[in-house]
């Protein structure tokens, strides 16, 4: 049982909400949008008669469908459906005209156009709306506040960090996670990861996410899928074997390979390794840009090793008796 808090008032019998204070809720952007409509919800429920929330426009229906009392202000945005900084005019005008608090922060990016937007209303609350007696909460993160008061640097390493973090919460089932390029932009950086899932079985599946940081926060672009539960390669000529994931699925698929099918038939249990070579020596013949691809099975005391031309042509095919490493 909540007990009753002493210092709050009790309502009047003939009143209405808009008694009660008018809350302003600045934030959302592209996959952080629960964090404004949970901040909307709690708002009510503590008792504020009116409750708005402003977000990117065209996240703006976001919040139509899944809040029925708080009211919505859509705001202008960036080519990438944050919060512009245009919209500090809009929402100022917004404040003065109809708000008693406001809050900014829930889900809110670290876009720099959104910083920008952010430091404009935080300068202006500390003046105009001041003498307003406008009330104004920045549930902003200590980051964002130093990267708006030091600009603080953001080094390689720490985006590392941050990427790999928010992959694994991401893709907590999959194999691998791996960052495979990053490079720094303007005030950004520019990361592509892969993710592969059933790397140990004959069709594995592998796909790119990119993310721009901290322009964008984490929200990523769709992922770029290499190879899928489809389990094929080389629908399409030219073709090219870039990865070991697809190198994998050619050694059973292609034309050539009917001696790892016939292997991987009678062992089900066999795991795959692939590894590109730019020479590859066989007995006295030295083959060029080939995937080498191994099928070993504990179970038995042999396997097969198979090489693969990266344009995915099988080329040759022999037994091993026993578990040699691919060098």
């Amino acid at each position: 049982m909540i007990e009753k808090i002493k210092f709050l008032k009790e309502r009047n019998k003939d009143t209405h909400k808009g008694d009660y204070g008018h809350l302003f809720i600045i934030g959302g952007s592209p996959g952080l949008t629960g964090a404004v409509c949970l901040a909307g919800m709690a708002a009510l429920r503590s008792g504020c008669g009116l409750v708005t929330i402003g977000i990117p426009e065209t996240l703006n229906h976001i919040i139509e469908i899944k809040l029925t009392e708080v009211m919505s202000l859509p705001l202008p945005e960036t080519e990438d459906h944050f919060i512009s900084e245009k919209a500090s005019d809009k929402v100022l005008k917004f404040i003065k005209e109809k708000i008693d608090a406001v809050l900014i922060g829930p889900g809110i990016s670290l876009n720099t156009e959104t910083k920008n937007f952010v430091k404009k209303i935080m300068e202006e609350s500390t003046e105009k709306l001041r003498m307003q007696k406008i009330l104004i909460l920045f549930l902003v993160s200590i980051f964002l506040l130093g990267c708006l008061e030091t600009k603080e640097k953001l080094t390689e390493e720490k985006v590392r960090n941050y990427i790999l973090r928010d992959l694994s919460e991401k893709y907590p089932d999959a194999e691998i996670r791996e960052i495979i390029e990053i490079s720094p932009y303007e005030d950004s950086f520019y990361v592509k990861a892969k993710i592969v899932y059933n790397y140990s079985t004959p069709c594995p599946i592998r796909f790119h996410v990119y993310y721009d940081y901290p322009r964008k926060g984490f929200v990523i672009s769709p992922p770029y899928y290499v190879t899928t539960a489809e389990c094929i390669v080389c629908k399409d000529r030219p073709c090219k074997i870039t990865s070991p994931e697809e190198a994998i699925i050619a050694s059973h698929r292609l034309k050539g390979s009917e001696t790892v099918v016939s292997y991987l038939r009678s062992n089900p249990g066999a795991k795959p390794e692939a590894k590109y070579y730019r020479e590859f020596m066989r007995d006295d013949k030295k083959y060029n840009d080939v995937w080498a691809v191994k099928w070993f099975s504990k179970e038995t005391n042999y396997g097969i090793i198979t090489l693969i031309s990266v344009d995915g042509e099988v080329l040759d095919s022999w037994v091993i008796v026993k578990e040699e490493i691919l060098e």
